[in-house]
């Protein structure tokens, strides 16, 4: 069981997630094809060279060639650890700081177009109403998103629902409401990935809120790019499996 950090946004909402057992780290920068990503939000990683991954929100599935941590060659990448992918087929326009990467074919992230939070307004000198456009930084992204629907306000800690459809919030408020980002973002509900799912509001630079994410509503699968080198993987895994049968 992962226990809240006093002074996040977990803690000040009382939440209490259970364990992940999923790889999606988040990744810093790209140069050459290597990624530089943060940390494994979430269970581990065997066999990490030529395991195919997709990279959210920007929809590329590629082949990942080796894995190093200061700076040496991994075996497998385990939760927490800050390490070094080196990928094929892949330029720097490709995945952009804020992306998070995971297994292609096991629950593999993609772009939200919209999500439920639950906040709480710590300090704004004015209030927060429906059409506000704040900045919300969510693990390493920082994205202006657009507050469509103030749903319910609510007590602190149960949840318990107070007044539903609030024309605005104040200093000292818990509320529930639906956020659409203004660019592609990938974020999950606080249940099922932790890290994934809490952020902090930012509104003219100064922290007025923080909050979780409740629910996710994923954007349809688009177009996909899938490099050559992942193509071939993915051929050979199927003609493995055929085999075997």
């Amino acid at each position: 069981m992962l226990e809240p950090e006093a002074g996040t946004a977990e803690a000040a909402l009382g939440a209490r997630p259970p364990g992940v057992a999923q790889l999606e780290p988040q990744v810093f920068g790209l140069a050459k094809g290597r990624l530089t990503p943060r940390d494994f939000v979430g269970g581990l990683t065997r066999r990490c060279s030529r395991q195919v991954v997709t990279f959210a929100p920007v929809n590329v599935t590629t082949e990942v060639k080796s894995v190093e941590m200061h700076p040496e060659a991994l075996n497998e990448a385990l939760l927490g650890n800050t390490v070094v992918f080196n990928v094929k087929n892949i330029c720097v326009k490709d995945v952009c700081c804020g992306s998070v990467t995971g297994d292609s074919k096991n629950d593999s992230p993609m772009e939200e177009a919209a999500f439920t939070a639950q906040v709480i307004i710590l300090d704004h000198p004015f209030q927060i109403s429906a059409d506000c456009v704040p900045v919300l930084h969510c693990h390493i992204a920082h994205i202006a998103c657009n507050i469509i629907k103030l749903k319910e306000k609510t007590d602190h800690q149960p949840g318990k629902k107070l007044k539903a459809g609030p024309i605005f919030l104040k200093s000292g408020d818990a509320a529930i409401i639906d956020i659409i980002p203004g660019k592609l973002m990938h974020v999950q509900s606080f249940s099922y990935y932790p890290p994934l799912g809490c952020f902090a509001v930012c509104d003219m630079r100064p922290t007025v809120a923080v909050g979780v994410i409740k629910a996710v509503d994923k954007k349809a699968a688009g177009c996909r790019r899938v490099t050559k080198s992942a193509q071939k993987v993915q051929q050979e895994s199927a003609q493995k499996g055929q085999q075997d049968k």
